[in-house]
C-alpha cells in the first residue's frame, strides 16, 4: 500500500522546479528487501530536491500528465516511533496522468550508489522485470489533479 502527497510547482521566474514529496509505503519486504510475510514495514521516501518536473496536455485526448524526478531519503519508520535513515541521495521518478476515472501513477525510488544502487521500489514493475521500467496503472484509491 502506497499513500502519496506531492506538491510540486516553479518559482516565481518559471525556471526552476521546487516543492516537496513524500511518498508512504507499506510492505512486507524488510529495509534488508528479504520478504517478512508475518510483518508490515512503513518507509517514508522524502523529497530533497526536485530536478524535473513536466506538465503537459495530450493533444489528442486533452488528458493533463506530470511528471517528477528528484534526489529522496528512504527512511524506516519503526513499530516503535522511531525512524532510521536507510539510504539517502536515491532518485525518485513519478508520472501522473489525470484521466478523470481511472486516473494513473507510476512510481520508481532508485537505490543510491552508496548500497550498491538499483532498483528500491517500483509500484508497478512490468512484465518480464528484466530492465523493464515501471508500468502506469490505476491507484486503488484516491484522485489525481494536475492543475496547470
Amino acid at each position: 500500500m502506497v499513500f502519496v502527497s506531492l506538491w510540486p510547482s516553479w518559482n516565481k521566474s518559471g525556471t526552476n522546479p521546487q516543492g516537496s514529496v513524500n511518498v508512504l509505503i507499506k510492505s512486507h519486504n524488510q529495509p534488508d528487501g528479504s520478504l517478512d510475510p508475518n510483518n508490515i514495514y512503513t518507509y517514508s521516501v522524502t523529497s530533497n530536491a526536485i530536478s524535473e518536473l513536466t506538465l503537459r496536455v495530450d493533444p489528442t485526448t486533452g488528458t493533463p500528465t506530470a511528471s517528477f524526478g528528484g534526489k529522496v531519503t528512504v527512511k524506516w519508520e519503526k513499530a516503535d516511533g522511531t525512524v532510521q535513515t536507510i539510504d539517502s541521495g536515491n532518485m525518485l521518478q513519478m508520472t501522473l496522468n489525470d484521466y478523470n476515472k481511472p486516473d494513473m501513477v507510476a512510481i520508481t525510488v532508485q537505490k543510491s550508489s552508496a548500497i550498491g544502487g538499483g532498483l528500491w521500489y517500483s509500484s508497478g514493475w512490468g512484465p518480464g522485470s528484466n530492465g523493464v521500467p515501471t508500468t502506469i496503472q490505476k491507484p486503488i484509491v484516491g484522485n489525481v489533479t494536475i492543475n496547470q
